[in-house]
């Protein structure tokens, strides 16, 4: 780039940065918002008593020195009201010069302090996420790595710095951002041996990355999270990183992998004497078993987290694992155990009144019972089925279509495309 090239630009970002006062902002703004130079990064970036084109805010002509308590407190003064006026512009629907106004304060609050340009960087890094500019996005976070750059090569490290950068972060909803910020606070508190603050940095990373789905990282990290608790024999924490573990890998279908920490969160549950959430575990790790295709070992966790949960009366979940007991033997072709299955099913349901649990089972049995050719039994099944139904005012012709089929069969996809079978969404016929 020429020197006279760079000085024009300098001069016209300059005006941009002065926003409304010099008038350049609503020509300029539509098409830097389109492709972001890095030029006009780097001029955002430079200290703004050095501007071509000088802020009328700042001392007229330049001073050589520092700004005198009393020329900071006018100043500061100065972009108080600017910062109101922005507000104003906002509230009347006048965004581009809202933002040429605050942009323009940003950039100037650095005269007065580091403090003052980071409060004044998170309160606008707010109204720049809500009206989602992507313009002063970038500058924005343009300015926040290198002041974490700074922070990094600072002796020692500045992680005060570091953390408000990671604070505004946060504000623009910068994820990308926020966590490689709190990483490396997590990093720098392990070198120093602050085990209480790589925690709380690495808590907070945990919760950004299941924020945007990224379950797998968040996984890696809940297990940093809990080596640090099983070694400081903290069994409350233990519990909480376990679950979030499980929780990720769930998510993240990587059922091999939540396995050994699920059954982990058992053993923390027996010896607490929490019995009451093991039959959900039980459960989760019963279905991973069924994602996996291991039929056996599903059935052994069904079976557990079945008398878990009668014995402490989650007749919810009870219901849960024999509807799905139900199914697995249905699919292994052993169609006496599964209707046996759903006759303590009905038991269950009874138990709490659930009137459409009652419906789903006896439609289970009638299709159990229509695969062994016992038309009478399920016949039987299906009546008692469209009782409930009719009482409920809810899929009655689902059933008087089941029953239509067995007095004059026909493929089974027409029965099922009446659009209903139990174990499905109970939509309103």
């Amino acid at each position: 780039m020429s020197r006279h090239t760079k000085h024009r630009l300098r001069r016209k970002v300059g005006e941009v940065f002065l926003g409304v006062a010099l008038g350049g902002w609503l020509a300029i703004a539509p098409v830097l918002a389109q492709q972001l130079a890095p030029e006009v990064i780097e001029l955002f970036l430079a200290d703004p008593t050095q501007d071509e084109v000088r802020d009328p805010l700042l001392p007229q002509p330049p001073i050589r020195r520092p700004l005198s308590p009393l020329e900071k407190l006018a100043l500061e003064q100065q972009l108080d009201r600017l910062n109101q006026q922005a507000q104003q512009l906002l509230a009347s629907g006048q965004t581009d010069a809202a933002f040429a106004l605050w942009m323009r304060e940003v950039r100037l609050r650095r005269t007065l302090s580091l403090t003052q340009e980071l409060t004044a960087l998170n309160r606008v890094a707010q109204y720049i996420w809500e009206q989602g500019r992507t313009y002063e996005n970038q500058l924005v976070r343009a300015r926040l790595q290198q002041l974490q750059a700074e922070a990094l090569a600072a002796e020692p490290i500045n992680l005060s710095l570091l953390g408000v950068v990671g604070s505004v972060y946060l504000t623009l909803r910068d994820q990308p951002g926020a966590v490689e910020v709190y990483r490396q606070i997590a990093a720098i508190q392990a070198e120093r041996g602050n085990t209480a603050a790589q925690i709380v940095a690495l808590e907070q990373v945990g919760l950004l990355q299941l924020d945007w789905f990224e379950h797998l990282a968040a996984a890696e990290t809940y297990e940093t999270l809990l080596a640090i608790a099983q070694q400081q024999n903290n069994s409350r924490a233990e519990e909480t990183y376990l679950e979030a573990i499980v929780y990720s890998y769930s998510e993240a279908q990587a059922a091999a992998a939540a396995i050994p920490y699920q059954q982990q969160l058992i053993e923390v549950y027996q010896a607490q004497g929490n019995w009451v959430k093991i039959p959900q575990v039980q459960l989760g790790i019963a279905r991973h078993y069924r994602a996996l295709d291991q039929p056996n070992q599903a059935l052994t966790f069904y079976r557990l987290a079945y008398a878990g949960a009668q014995a402490s009366q989650q007749y919810d979940y009870g219901s849960q694992v024999l509807r799905e007991l139900g199914e697995i033997y249905q699919t292994l072709g052993q169609l006496e155990t599964a209707l046996d299955i759903y006759r303590i099913l009905l038991q269950v349901e009874r138990q709490t009144y659930n009137a459409y649990g009652i419906m789903s089972a006896f439609d289970q049995i009638g299709q159990i019972y229509r695969r062994q050719g016992n038309t009478t039994a399920a016949r039987a099944a299906f009546q008692e089925a469209l009782i409930l139904a009719n009482q409920l005012s809810h899929q009655e012709r689902y059933f008087q279509a089941q029953l239509r089929s067995l007095a004059t069969p026909y493929p089974p996809d027409a029965v099922e495309s009446e659009g209903w079978r139990s174990g499905s969404t109970l939509d309103e016929s």
